[in-house]
């Protein structure tokens, strides 16, 4: 196939599909606004809730990254909070995680008392305040649109309708600034005993910089794989959510391509974005952009088999062959949902790229986000390999082993300590047979306890 005749079809793919008309995002985007507003204007008012800011815009709505339709938008709102009153508590267990705990002494009169629990301010309770006032706005709104409430992880979802249909959703998400860190009100669920207190932390918002700053090239490769994702869902791309494809566009962009991407054709550049994908994924490490911090793998919460099968599927989708199957699927045509395409991929260890190793050079930045990427300068790395897993009976056995000895020499206190337990087994049996009998007996003993008495009972009768 012919690089310009995939090029082609991409461009068409794009145009067709993939990107959103300007003036209908505008639309939505003013009717977001309007809610918002409404809906902000409620929460400040209300009693019950924080004292809140003005909301931040976050996702790819305001990043230039939606595709296909614009009928989600994310937003943070921020809770305030007076600086002096409280202190962030790190969370030894896991760096995702901290607590905001009241300084001994001060109370902050802005945060009611159904938000905090004890000396900490309760990421539970906070998100039960917003979600309870969003909800009273809904019963009382009396505006043009149709709204209702749902809840799924850390959003409160407002969902708006016109009287035809559904036009986007909106994730709210409460938000706290303390320290330097931004905290969204995420409790963890399976670590910590899911303590309400715990806060997530979340990194939106050097990463919506650099998003943002995504020239039109890059950004447009990122919209094209994730409008390929969606149109041949479910498929193994649909293990991670879109924040990953994202997360791995920023390191390719910055760290690899930022010279060259103009020079090379748009299914080349698609192809070499897939395939570092997939050895990022095969690594099983990739740090959030643009932190760098090692603490911080986002792809840590994943099984390793499955993001191996992953990178397999996108090393195979980048072959023009596949590009071109892939891109002639469309989501709103239903024989093509679940489409499958074919791949075979064996790992090889060695050639996994650590794309935080420092034998690499980074190229030099020649847009504005230069300043904000020297403010943080990165830190010294070095590619951890991951240990091999162990089966594990081979742990048991090492365990009783030394590594002289080999299955004959087992110590003898073992094979008698199996023995015991044979014989333990074979006096249970000897047992379960006896209590057996007993019943048998028994049962025999009330049957004829049984018929006796029924005949003696028939004799006095008749007599």
């Amino acid at each position: 196939m012919k690089s310009n005749q995939l090029d082609s079809a991409l461009e068409s793919f794009y145009k067709d599909y993939v990107d959103i008309n300007p003036s209908e995002m505008a639309e939505m985007m003013e009717i977001y606004n309007k809610v918002i507003l409404e809906v902000i204007t409620f929460l400040k008012e209300d009693d019950r809730c924080c004292d809140i800011d003005f909301p931040i815009g976050r996702g790819s709505s305001f990043e230039g990254l939606k595709v296909v339709e614009p009928d989600e938008f994310d937003v943070l709102i921020p809770v305030n909070i007076s600086q002096k009153n409280w202190l962030m508590e790190e969370c030894r267990k896991d760096p995702w995680f901290a607590r905001i705990i009241g300084v001994n002494g001060l109370d902050d009169n802005s945060i009611p008392l159904n938000c905090k629990d004890g000396k900490y301010l309760s990421a539970t309770f906070v998100h039960s305040s917003f979600q309870g006032g969003i909800q009273r706005f809904v019963n009382n709104y009396g505006g043009a649109y149709e709204l209702n409430v749902s809840t799924k992880g850390p959003a409160i979802t407002l969902h708006v309708r016109d009287a035809s249909r559904k036009l986007f959703s909106v994730d709210v998400v409460p938000l706290v600034q303390l320290e330097k860190t931004w905290l969204i009100a995420k409790p963890p669920k399976h670590i910590l005993n899911g303590d309400g207190r715990w806060w997530r932390k979340s990194f939106s918002n050097g990463e919506g910089h650099y998003a943002t700053s995504l020239p039109f090239e890059a950004k447009k490769i990122l919209k094209i794989t994730k409008a390929i994702k969606l149109s041949l869902g479910p498929t193994p791309m649909d293990i991670v959510p879109s924040y990953i494809y994202k997360t791995a566009m920023m390191h390719w962009y910055y760290d690899e391509k930022q010279r060259c991407i103009l020079n090379e054709s748009m299914n080349k550049n698609l192809s070499d974005f897939l395939i570092y994908m997939s050895e990022i994924l095969s690594s099983g490490e990739m740090l959030i952009y643009p932190y760098l911090d090692e603490k911080f793998n986002i792809l840590e919460p994943y099984n390793e088999d499955t993001l191996i099968n992953l990178a397999g599927y996108l090393k195979s989708v980048a072959s023009k062959s596949q590009l071109m199957r892939a891109i002639r699927c469309r989501a709103d045509d239903a024989k093509n949902r679940g489409f499958i395409i074919e791949y075979h991929f064996t790992p090889i260890q060695n050639s996994i790229a650590h794309f935080h190793d420092n034998s690499r050079p980074r190229p030099p930045r020649s847009n504005p986000s230069e300043i904000l990427n020297k403010s943080r300068p990165r830190p010294e790395q070095k590619s951890r390999p991951r240990p091999a897993q162990r089966n594990p009976s081979e742990v048991i056995n090492m365990s009783l082993l030394s590594p002289e000895q080999n299955i004959d020499e087992i110590p003898d206190v073992i094979v008698d300590s199996t023995t015991k337990i044979d014989k333990w087994n074979e006096s249970d049996d000897s047992c379960c047979s006896c209590k057996t009998i007993i019943i048998i007996i028994a049962c025999v003993f009330a049957i004829l306890f049984l018929v006796i008495t029924a005949i003696i009972t028939f004799y006095y009768t008749r007599k």
